[in-house]
């Protein structure tokens, strides 16, 4: 069985960070004060990121040993999934800034090209040696004194990301290697983290550590599913009061967090997020039955779901650069200062993520032919193991969902 809601849910969190990075218009943020904040606690997506893959990864880890699967291969399908779009990423990411100074060159009747006095332009003074610490995300460890999220801005700044999540396969690769002690060393590491993620200093370095427990979130998840810890068979018949309880106080931990902030607001968004996935296990999460149950118009909307989840690392990938540009075609068409240009920007950005993720980011994984068993049924792993699902499995999907 597949965890489907954890497949939306990955999608979600990349338009959320897609909107912590787009400038709404001011009447959007004097209609909507209270939406307008939620859309800028964004980076809570990265956290959700996080979490979903310590899950998915933990399956793909157990999985790998049930099959005697090396661990250099599990590695290589790990890296396979990450790097190839993160290399178109960079190209295209890199031109955006030119067809943009075009479209505007059509209209002024003067091309300008794109200059590195543009912060978000610094690329544009690399060397040969700077694009190869960027190609391979060493970038992150290059001694510097700005933050780790500063150090990738001039070309991508969500770039920061994927160099730690890199470092996360390492680790479970390293603790697969040691077969059936794979959980103990997750758990060491998990151990030797936690002093980090209280030091606000650990977060600016390129080192995974201080963003681990956030990780760790996911793995704890797995763990209790796989044996079989469900909410149904922990609290029995009170598992649906229990569910509503759990989720109402973790909303209202969120706010919290929100409001009052801390270097640990992250951390502990991580444990409410999964404590919610697992409250939400074997009712709305392990299968999207209730979607069967809405007007036919929101069915439509619901089958977009698993497309969504299944872009959800082609949107985070190019939307920053993306977005200007559809921006300043929508601007053509709608006053600036209005909350249909916000709406426009926002889904047609998702939107023209479509090809890159179907020319770019889907070749490099192979859709499965037939289900493989698994403990919990991980679907795909986050960011960049974003499915086994694509072409016509996507539309196959779809379709059951719309017309049921």
């Amino acid at each position: 069985m597949r965890f489907e809601l954890l497949d939306g849910i990955r999608g979600l969190a990349a338009v959320w960070v897609l909107m912590v990075h787009y400038g709404f218009s001011d009447s959007f943020r004097s209609m909507f004060p209270l939406l307008h904040r939620l859309a800028k606690q964004g980076e809570m997506g990265v956290t959700t990121f996080f979490v979903i893959s310590g899950y998915c990864l933990t399956a793909s880890a157990w999985s790998a040993m049930r099959k005697n699967e090396s661990v250099t291969r599990f590695l290589y399908r790990r890296v396979k999934r990450i790097y190839p779009p993160f290399w178109c990423s960079l190209a295209c990411v890199a031109a955006i800034p030119f067809v943009i100074e075009a479209f505007s060159g059509l209209k002024t009747g003067v091309y300008t090209p794109p200059s590195a006095d543009n912060p978000r332009y610094g690329f544009l003074t690399y060397d040969v040696w700077h694009w190869l610490r960027v190609a391979t995300l060493s970038q992150a460890f290059y001694p510097s004194d700005q933050s780790i999220g500063e150090k990738f801005t001039s070309i991508n700044a969500v770039y920061w990301s994927l160099a730690i999540e890199v470092q996360f396969y390492v680790v479970v690769a390293l603790a697969l290697a040691c077969r059936k002690r794979m959980y103990l060393v997750l758990f060491l590491v998990t151990a030797a983290s936690a002093p980090f993620a209280l030091m606000p200093k650990a977060y600016r370095h390129g080192i995974f550590l201080p963003w681990w427990p956030m990780f760790a979130a996911g793995i704890a998840l797995y763990y209790c599913l796989a044996r079989g810890w469900t909410p149904a068979r922990v609290f029995g018949r009170y598992a649906v009061a229990a569910s509503g309880f759990g989720v109402g106080a973790s909303v209202a931990a969120f706010v919290g967090f929100v409001a009052f902030g801390g270097e640990c607001s992250h951390q502990c968004f991580a444990v409410c997020f999964a404590l919610v996935a697992w409250l939400l296990y074997g009712s709305a999460g392990k299968s999207l039955w209730w979607v069967t149950k809405l007007p036919r118009v929101l069915r439509i909307a619901a089958g977009l779901w698993p497309l969504l989840g299944a872009m959800s690392y082609s949107i985070y990938l190019i939307h920053g650069r993306l977005q200007f540009l559809v921006d300043q075609l929508v601007r053509q068409v709608v006053r600036s200062n209005s909350i249909t240009r916000d709406v426009l920007v926002v889904c047609l950005t998702c939107a023209a993520c479509y090809p890159f993720y179907r020319w770019c980011e889907a070749p490099f994984f192979k859709p499965r032919s037939k289900p493989q068993p698994s403990p919990v049924g991980a679907s795909a792993e986050l960011l960049p193991d974003q499915g086994a699902e694509t072409g016509s499995v996507l539309k196959t999907r779809i379709r059951e969902v719309v017309n049921k």
